[in-house]
């Protein structure tokens, strides 16, 4: 179960930095193309930082389902109405 939480936490902040960046991407080429004389420019090692940073907070984000995991009696998992 900890497993499954910690690969969905990691797999959501995957699919949130592939729309960020992708939405960065965009927009500089939107913004450039309205004001000729601002030019906005997206540097690798700035990008993965940022992507690193966004680590560091997903990690003790993923820790509260975590801990709510571990509390659960594995056999109250398979009886009807527990939520």
């Amino acid at each position: 179960m900890v497993r499954a939480v910690v690969v969905q936490a990691l797999w959501a902040l995957a699919a949130a930095s592939g729309v960020v960046v992708g939405l960065a991407l965009v927009l500089a080429v939107v913004i450039s193309a309205q004001a000729r004389n601002l030019q906005i420019v997206l540097e690798p090692n700035t990008v993965l930082r940022t992507l690193g940073y966004a680590l560091f907070v997903s990690i003790p984000a993923a820790l509260l389902p975590i801990r709510k995991v571990l509390r659960i009696e594995p056999a109250s998992v398979f009886r009807s109405g527990v939520a």
